[in-house]
């Protein structure tokens, strides 16, 4: 009989252990995975540790892709930079070769006549760019807060573009 009430006594610290921990568990992949989106901002979390990450206002449209990863609830970005390579040439086989960001997400090999360089990479409104994609994002009731570069989680309102209303700071996770 004693035996018995020692394994209950077992099982019920096991469950408060249990119990315990949980909130602590690290965030799931499949938790985590999905479409999240704030005014000009739209992050694409994959299960595959990649993310896309867009920021769209009027004509300008910036972009990253890369890997994602968690330790406990915040969420750390790399980005992976997608080059072109340019070569300008000329019927006397002079070649100059330019490495440059890409504007979309495949990496080319571009030729251009001699006479085009120095071409301007940057004279297209699509970017691939490091500067507007967030480096961590705090994970919290199925929405991404932003962190400022002191650690600090960023809690202020902002005023809407068109409607004048105030909106928290947060992505909000998209239905499928």
């Amino acid at each position: 009989m004693q035996h018995i009430k020692l394994c209950y006594r077992f099982i019920k610290v096991l469950m408060l252990i249990g119990v315990a921990i949980y909130p602590l568990r690290s965030l799931s992949q499949n938790e985590l995975s999905g479409c999240y989106r704030v005014y000009a901002n739209t992050i694409h979390i994959n299960p595959d540790s990649t993310f896309r990450y867009i920021w769209r206002f009027d004509l300008i449209h910036e972009w990253a892709t890369g890997r994602w990863s968690v330790e406990n609830d915040t969420i750390y970005f790399k980005m992976i930079p997608v080059y072109d390579t340019l070569i300008y040439s000329d019927e006397n086989g002079i070649k100059v070769t330019k490495v440059v960001l890409s504007d979309d997400e495949k990496q080319e090999i571009i030729a251009f006549p001699l006479s085009k360089y120095p071409f301007n990479p940057n004279e297209s409104m699509d970017h691939q760019g490091g500067y507007y994609y967030p480096k961590k994002l705090l994970f919290r009731n199925n929405k991404l807060y932003e962190i400022n570069t002191k650690g600090k989680l960023i809690k202020k309102k902002y005023r809407g573009f068109m409607t004048r209303k105030d909106s928290r700071h947060g992505m909000l996770k998209l239905r499928k």
